[in-house]
């Protein structure tokens, strides 16, 4: 079986070339520091035409930052004068990582393709997957079958305890068993009765 190449999925249109002139890639973004206080510190340098600040969109870290953004900037002057400023300016407990975006080396972007992204899972991958889904299902099937077994017995058990009391026969039983244990001698000796006796 082969398996074709799969096509690259755009996260976002490709900007036009004149906007890489003027588009920055600022990384090594503090976690704590916000989209809005980004955007604020980036509008110093000049009027933003767009602003890309990234969050993961699933795992583990779904809706948090990536750490890195993109700004186009209205003219490269603007643009250029970020880059010399805030390059390496410490941001909370970060040092801003700031350079053109054709050139950035993001997650996502390489020079002005995108990274192919894998749309679809090999046979054997897809099998593996399902073989897991399956064994879990298996799991959780046992366990309940084992949980009811269990409620079963306790259930046998309880009722089997409450005939016992409800029955008279098997009280009196019990009863009977106790006051034979009690007598010591034999059937066919007859007791010797202690006191005074008579002697003939």
């Amino acid at each position: 079986m082969s398996t074709e190449p799969s096509i690259p999925l755009p996260l976002d249109p490709a900007p036009p070339p004149q906007a890489d002139e003027k588009r920055l890639w600022i990384g090594n973004i503090d976690s704590r520091l916000t989209e809005y206080n980004l955007l604020k510190i980036m509008q110093k340098f000049g009027k933003i035409e767009k602003f890309d600040f990234l969050f993961h969109k699933s795992g583990a870290l779904k809706g948090q930052p990536r750490g890195y953004s993109f700004v186009t900037y209205e003219t490269r002057e603007q643009a250029e004068q970020a880059l010399a400023v805030l390059n390496g300016k410490l941001a909370l407990g970060k040092n801003l990582v700031v350079k053109w975006a054709h050139t950035a080396p993001s997650e996502t972007f390489v020079g002005k393709k995108l990274k192919p992204t894998v749309l679809c899972k090999t046979p054997e991958e897809t099998k593996q997957t399902k073989n897991t889904i399956h064994q879990i299902m298996a799991i959780e099937a046992k366990l309940k079958a084992m949980e009811e077994q269990r409620e079963k017995e306790l259930e046998m058990c309880l009722s089997s305890t409450r005939a016992a009391a409800d029955n008279p026969f098997l009280i009196n039983k019990t009863a009977i068993q106790s006051q034979h244990k009690k007598r010591n001698a034999p059937y066919n000796r007859p007791e010797k009765r202690h006191g005074n006796s008579h002697r003939r």
